[in-house]
């Protein structure tokens, strides 16, 4: 988790992100200041992809969040390191149970997106 979205952590994020996955990457951002930030400042390998400023239709991670929101709102947390338990436990499920994120995301098939598993 990351405290804010100012251009020295998403370049925190994506060193500690380099260190872990090796090989070519496209890191797909909306048009946060912070993600503008960093472009042309990325490490060899990692390419930008920018959202559209504007989409009519949610992007799949927005219906993540969504349900990741149901799970987390409402609710108290005593450190920073508890939220981040909240937050891996809610995406447990998603990692053990696959088909659960798919049928978030088959909204974007009845509204002629792309799914993001078929």
């Amino acid at each position: 988790m990351m405290p804010d979205l100012t251009k020295e952590s998403v370049k925190f994020f994506v060193e500690e992100f380099r260190k872990e996955v090796e090989g070519g990457v496209a890191l797909v951002w909306d048009q946060a200041s912070g993600h503008r930030a960093m472009e042309g400042e990325m490490p060899g390998g990692i390419t930008l992809v920018f959202l559209p400023s504007y989409s009519p239709e949610p992007s799949p991670m927005e219906r993540v969040w969504k349900a990741l929101r149901k799970e987390l709102a409402n609710r108290i947390f005593e450190s920073l390191e508890e939220l981040e338990e909240a937050v891996c436990e809610a995406l447990r499920e998603f990692w053990e149970q696959p088909e659960v994120l798919i049928s978030i995301d088959s909204l974007s098939l009845v509204a002629g997106g792309t799914p993001l598993q078929k």
